[in-house]
């Protein structure tokens, strides 16, 4: 999870050229795959086993928002060594001190917890605790929480 004001739970990106097939359709996974790789880094994981879990639309932008689920072979130590310099406390958010290729999530706060919506929740609420605040969730990013969490079962 990453956040600014408020919480996201994934990455974003458009489609570009490089994600075209011969024939001229759009690859998706190719997509996911190079989003992450702009915005994290990479790591180990196979683009076939992407679930598309479903669509939300963004009222505010007028974007439509393709949902996937993508389990991954990162461990928690992988992800951190991606996005900091140095092994922060894991037990709460920590700031990205390594720069991606995109500028969009420098700065960003982070929050590497279970797959498992207890302790999401119980990782939310310690940060609110902390924050003397309601952590806030971007609409899309709870949608997409929800859906996976359910398309992990």
């Amino acid at each position: 999870m990453l956040a600014t004001d408020e919480w996201d739970v994934s990455y974003s990106g458009y489609c570009r050229t490089q994600d075209r097939l011969s024939q001229g359709g759009l690859d998706i996974a190719l997509t996911i795959q190079h989003e992450l790789s702009m915005e994290i880094g990479t790591i180990p994981a196979d683009n076939r086993v992407i679930t598309f879990t479903g669509l939300y639309h963004n009222s505010a932008t007028g974007a439509i928002d393709m949902l996937t689920f993508w389990r991954t072979e990162a461990d928690a130590e992988m992800l951190v060594s991606l996005l900091s310099k140095k092994r922060p406390n894991l037990k709460a958010a920590f700031r990205t001190t390594k720069l991606a290729q995109e500028s969009y999530v420098w700065g960003t706060n982070n929050l590497i917890v279970g797959f498992n919506g207890q302790v999401i929740d119980r990782a939310l609420k310690a940060i609110a605790d902390l924050q003397g605040k309601p952590v806030q969730l971007i609409p899309e990013a709870k949608m997409a929480l929800e859906l996976a969490l359910h398309a992990a079962i």
